[in-house]
């Protein structure tokens, strides 16, 4: 170490301004460290003139991850776009750069492949350049490099695709989705196959358990994603999908649209097989999230929900940092919580009965609140959903 630190003396000292760029820091690992391309900010230059492969929301490079609950219609959402760009055809009003688009169906490939079936009979399309990967895939363990196999194929046969479909992160890694090291895995992962093609990656997602939180897994996703998008699904039959990041352009656009049944053809048993597609739906700008059509709150549910609200009225401070409390602004303690429902409760007295019936109604009440999500926990930490 005694001999780097004095060849780093001896070479800034004699380092001039114009060999800076040149300059070869030495690698502590044994080897020459590779040169970084950089450039001046004089030397910059903006071309204004570079396609995007869905106009004002998908760029040519990037990552993406769309994100929901079990049938929400992300998976329907998903391959209505990438049929969009596979056949040039405009996207709820957006210009699309056409390309060839590969789709990894990790998750049900045989359900991937209807569902594009039926896209382009609704669309009247013979031929569309959109390869289904029908294989189970780990991109942690090596095959990253056969998705960048199957894509220089599809290259060599219709050009650089302009879209590769990741369905779903969790069928396309082995590891802890919740843990730093495996979710940077998946995002270098993710970065190698956009860097080698010269594409744009979408990766399908599911929704933590408390929606309000985004996309579930480690933050180092969400930090990595250059456009993230909600997808969810309304008491009116109308889907919604929300942009919920833009790291060059607006959040908070939504795009509705309904799932229509289409028609395949009728099996060996004489039933009619369907799939569906999605139509857009004009007009919707309200995201569907949240409507669900939950059942009233009980007397205890109701009690405890308006104790926790007065308690984060009058003692509501932000909680310790870490990913679940990213966006929580005021939070209290589950025993703050509960001093504020034996307030609400009232008058309790000595008797033992009473006392038994108030624990009654406070476990009842706390546990039906969190289980509808109405209210989040973590750790001794509480706040309203």
């Amino acid at each position: 170490m005694a001999d780097i630190a004095e060849r780093i003396r001896h070479d800034a000292d004699n380092l001039s301004v114009d060999r800076i760029e040149d300059f070869d820091h030495p690698d502590t690992g044994g080897g020459k460290a590779r040169k970084l391309s950089f450039v001046w900010a004089d030397d910059i230059e903006i071309d204004l003139n570079t396609s995007e492969v869905i106009g004002g929301l998908l760029s040519t490079t990037g990552l993406t991850v769309l994100y929901g609950e079990s049938g929400c219609g992300k998976t329907f959402f998903t391959l209505d776009m990438a049929c969009h760009v596979a056949a040039g055809f405009e996207w709820h009003g957006n210009p699309v750069e056409q390309g060839p688009v590969l789709y990894v169906a990790a998750e049900a490939p045989a359900s991937v492949e209807k569902r594009v079936k039926a896209w382009m009979i609704r669309h009247d399309v013979e031929s569309l350049p959109l390869a289904v990967v029908q294989s189970s895939v780990d991109m942690l363990n090596g095959d990253t490099e056969a998705i960048i196999d199957v894509g220089r194929q599809i290259e060599a046969r219709h050009g650089r695709p302009a879209l590769v479909i990741v369905d779903t992160l969790a069928r396309a890694m082995t590891g802890d989705e919740n843990g730093p090291k495996d979710m940077g895995s998946f995002v270098m992962a993710c970065g190698q196959i956009r860097e080698a093609l010269g594409t744009h990656v979408l990766v399908v997602h599911h929704s933590g358990k408390d929606l309000a939180r985004g996309a579930r897994g480690h933050s180092s996703l969400w930090a990595a994603t250059d456009v993230e998008i909600e997808v969810a699904a309304g008491d009116d039959k109308v889907h919604t999908a929300m942009v919920t990041k833009h790291r060059d352009g607006p959040q908070g656009t939504v795009f509705a649209f309904n799932l229509d049944v289409v028609e395949l053809g009728t099996n060996l048993q004489g039933r009619t097989v369907t799939t569906c597609v999605t139509s857009r739906v004009e007009g919707a700008t309200r995201h569907a999230r949240g409507k669900t059509n939950k059942r009233p709150l009980g007397k205890d549910a109701a009690l405890a929900k308006r104790a926790l609200q007065s308690a984060l009225d009058e003692m509501g401070e932000r909680p310790p940092p870490c990913d679940m409390t990213r966006d929580v602004s005021r939070a209290v303690t589950v025993s703050r919580w509960r001093t504020y429902f034996e307030q609400h409760y009232g008058r309790i007295g000595d008797d033992a009965k009473e006392r038994a019936a108030f624990r009654q109604a406070w476990k009842r009440g706390r546990e039906a609140l969190l289980g509808r999500d109405d209210a989040i926990a973590w750790g001794e930490w509480v706040w309203l959903g």
